[in-house]
């Protein structure tokens, strides 16, 4: 692989194993089939609320603007990714690529897909439809920041704005 080899390269990009010694490259295969089954890691609690606080931030700035406003637009466009971006580590699904993540969102909530996807196709700039995919976002962070507290794992909630799905339905 040092030298660039191309059937070890093609080998490692693909999972294919080249040479097995005492069956360890099976067991490598198997545990890295296993974590990836499992999932990534929860967030913590400070990541948890660090992305709350900032995408709560977003919404009052898009909120304070002039619906039709090119800053408005701008900001939509920087803040709808990025929430999506947000998805997938906060209901422990692997993050997928850009062009594959309104699909993989898809699979586990309907309706927030059909909002991204109008949203990315840009037939839908309706700024209350987009406050409320953020929305719907922000719910999720709400719900896992409860469940911490339920659970002890925190003593209160972090977050000083406190948004939910019925406030933009």
């Amino acid at each position: 692989m040092e030298n660039g080899h191309a059937t070890t390269l093609r080998a490692f990009s693909s999972g294919t194993v080249l040479f097995e010694n005492d069956k360890e490259v099976s067991e490598l295969i198997e545990l890295g089939k296993q974590l990836w089954e499992k999932g990534p890691k929860p967030l913590t609690q400070l990541q948890i609320g660090n992305s709350r606080i900032k995408l709560t931030e977003y919404i009052q700035d898009i909120e304070g603007l002039p619906a039709d406003s090119y800053q408005n637009k701008l900001l939509y466009g920087m803040v709808v990714p990025l929430a999506l971006d947000a998805y997938c580590p906060l209901n422990q699904k692997w993050p997928e690529k850009t062009e594959k993540l309104i699909d993989c969102i898809g699979k586990y909530d309907t309706k927030l897909y059909q909002m991204a996807l109008a949203f990315m196709r840009r037939k839908n700039l309706i700024p209350g439809k987009l406050l409320k995919l953020l929305i719907i976002l922000l719910a999720h962070l709400e719900e896992d920041l409860l469940n911490m507290k339920a659970r002890g794992l925190i003593a209160k909630t972090s977050c000083k704005y406190h948004y939910s799905q019925r406030d933009y339905a």
